[in-house]
Order: C-alpha cells, then sequence, then structure tokens
C-alpha cells in the first residue's frame, strides 16, 4: 500500500456530475452493477441537466484525507485502474478519473434494513474523521442508479423547481 494511503476499502467510486460517490456493500450487493448503470445513462436525477459519471476505481478504494484540501480523496490501486466488474461478461477497460473528493457515500443493503423516510442529506457516515452525506439503497434496485443521481442533485442543489404554481 502507498505510504500516502490511509485505508483500502471494499467498494466501488464513481464521478457522478462533479460527486464522488463511494459506493459499499457486501460482495455480490451489486455495487459494479451500480456504477455500470451510472456510467452507461446519463440521466438528470431530479434535476433538469444530465448527469454523466465516470468510474474511479472498483472492487478497491483507496482512501486518504488530504489536509490542504480538508477533503476525504480517493483512487484505484494501480493494478486494477480503468477496469471494471460486469457480470456475465467479466471485467472490461473503461474511461476513469485518477482520483476524486469522496463527496456521497451510497450503502447497498437489504431492503428490510432501510430507513423509508431518512433525513437525507444530514444523514451521514464517518468516513476518515469526516462527515459525508449517505443514501440506503436496496440491493439490485433497478432504480438505483436514478436515486443516487437525485442524491446528487440534492446535495449539488440541482433540484431548484422554477414552476411555483400549486394544483389543489
Amino acid at each position: 500500500m502507498d505510504p500516502e494511503i490511509s485505508e483500502l476499502k471494499h467498494g466501488t467510486f464513481v464521478k457522478v456530475g462533479a460527486l464522488g460517490v463511494l459506493i459499499l456493500g457486501t460482495p455480490g450487493s451489486g455495487k459494479s452493477s451500480l456504477a455500470l448503470a451510472l456510467i452507461d445513462g446519463d440521466g438528470c436525477g431530479i434535476g433538469k441537466h444530465a448527469l454523466t459519471a465516470t468510474l474511479i476505481a472498483d472492487d478497491q478504494v483507496y482512501l486518504w484525507y488530504d489536509n490542504t484540501t480538508a477533503q476525504v480523496l480517493g483512487r484505484s490501486p494501480k493494478s486494477i485502474t480503468g477496469l471494471l466488474e460486469i457480470r456475465g461478461l467479466g471485467i472490461v477497460q473503461v474511461d476513469y478519473v485518477a482520483r476524486y473528493p469522496v463527496g456521497l457515500v451510497v450503502q447497498i443493503r437489504p431492503e428490510d434494513r432501510i430507513e423509508r423516510l431518512p433525513d437525507f442529506p444530514a444523514t451521514g457516515i464517518d468516513v476518515m474523521g469526516q462527515a459525508i452525506p449517505m443514501i440506503e439503497i436496496p440491493n439490485h434496485n433497478t432504480n438505483a442508479a436514478a436515486i443516487v443521481r437525485a442524491g446528487v442533485c440534492v446535495l449539488l442543489g440541482c433540484n431548484t423547481v422554477e414552476n411555483t404554481m400549486v394544483i389543489r
């Protein structure tokens, strides 16, 4: 492990719009599949503009706290940089970003362990001493990419509503 690295996490890390999204979950929970869904299509979440996604790391993520920027940063181990596992297809090369700050954590878990109406974005998780907003998503949820993009929109403020007309 590099001397600058403070922690190695089993997870997947993607840049969605202008936010680094760290995806955590047990093996087989759908982390790489969610990354593929985010990379494959430019959805808008609850905003008006497409949020493009790019891989940073799949399967393992090196994390460290950067004192200069006061951010938690993440990157892929060199041996698997730019590689994404696609179940049923194998390991493929994809475009990637070398490193990026962590701005959102997505925790994949069984649906019965997820709070239905969390206090997002106040709901967070400690990552290397920093409070990072967190979304919990059920295993293999077909709307997972849209939920992640919606969370990104909330955090980036791209979900502002222009039409204030109320229908009664």
